[in-house]
């Protein structure tokens, strides 16, 4: 299974003033659903925090963010209507098959 960060359209609400975009981590080699083989995210968003003596840690996850991002192949806006079955972890940041 491979990840990365990409960003998620979260369009569910029949409001659209209630849509929202998150960057998530994004999981491959997933089992199958039904639209959208093999793909899972994370629950929430990531956030960037950390304790000050880890700051560089924040600063390479924005750098491997921004990389995928401006990768033609994974810069498109995962719309989260568009998949029939989510793929949803049980604990924020920890990824299962629901």
């Amino acid at each position: 299974m491979s990840w990365n960060y990409r960003l998620i359209l979260h369009d569910l609400d029949p409001n659209p003033d209630l849509h929202w975009v998150g960057l998530h981590e994004v999981y491959y080699g997933m089992p199958d659903d039904s639209k959208k083989p093999g793909i899972g995210w994370t629950k929430d968003a990531i956030s960037f925090v950390s304790s000050p003596d880890d700051a560089d840690t924040i600063k390479t996850m924005l750098k491997m963010a921004l990389k995928t991002l401006n990768d033609p192949e994974f810069s498109e806006v995962i719309k989260e209507s568009e998949y029939e079955k989510h793929k949803r972890p049980s604990k924020d940041n920890e990824h299962e098959p629901s």
